[in-house]
């Protein structure tokens, strides 16, 4: 959960900065154009901008190298986890953090 929690903070700064840019007179296209540059896939820029949470899945290419490869993914539980930090706030790491050990501990 380290890394759910890693990429949690780097959301919550780079909403800062947007927000931040924002304030300063940037304008929003010019913030999503260089953002979509960079590779960052629609979903999570309007996550960004709307100051909410999106977590990481895996893709079903992923999941698929997983099953061949013969580790089990515990879909079910990840889903719980997934399902419990979705749409948190940005920078609201008190929700954030107790969400996720909900979602854990319902497992």
């Amino acid at each position: 959960m380290e890394a759910e929690t890693a990429r949690y903070r780097n959301f919550s700064e780079m909403y800062k900065y947007i927000q931040s840019a924002l304030e300063l007179g940037a304008d929003k296209k010019s913030i999503i154009t260089s953002l979509r540059d960079k590779g960052v896939s629609k979903k999570v820029i309007n996550s960004l901008f709307m100051g909410v949470y999106v977590p990481y899945y895996p893709s079903d290419a992923t999941l698929l190298r997983i099953k061949k490869s013969g580790n089990i993914y515990p879909r079910k539980e990840i889903n719980k986890i997934y399902n419990s930090i979705k749409r948190v706030p940005l920078n609201d790491f008190i929700t954030f953090n107790s969400n996720l050990e909900k979602g854990i501990i319902n497992e």
